[in-house]
């Protein structure tokens, strides 16, 4: 017996119950990507966006995504290998490799990665149904 079943619901409420949760889990896995999109220094709106769409393919997107630091003269991002800023030209000292560029620059982590996200979506999909 279903848990609609159980709960003495409708189909039609079921349904509509199931997708306000898929709704809303997509709505929260954006605000994440969202997040983490800013963490790195990236755009929030994209790190938004690629949650909403993709769900937790899109947050391993944005976390995987290269680093963006941020100019210490005109607070803009700038890509890690740039020796001067593209906005305001002002001399940029050598950004050291950390944890999160070597998981963005590994092509197995993030294959591994999104294998576990769609794996995790079909879980999530399943238990709705």
């Amino acid at each position: 017996m279903s848990v609609g079943g159980i709960l003495g619901l409708t189909a039609l409420t079921t349904f509509l119950l199931s997708v306000g949760i898929v709704i809303a889990v997509f709505l929260l896995m954006g605000v994440i990507g969202a997040n983490i999109a800013e963490d790195r220094g990236n755009s929030r709106f994209a790190g938004f966006l690629w949650g909403l769409i993709l769900g937790p393919i899109g947050i391993l997107y944005v976390w995987t995504a290269p680093h963006r630091y941020i100019c210490p003269e005109c607070q803009e991002g700038v890509k890690p290998a740039a020796q001067r800023c593209p906005h305001c030209q002002q001399e940029l000292a050598p950004m050291p490799t950390t944890t999160a560029t070597m998981f963005a620059l590994n092509p197995f982590i993030s294959i591994f990665l999104i294998f576990a996200a769609i794996l995790l979506g079909f879980v999530i999909l399943l238990s709705l149904l």
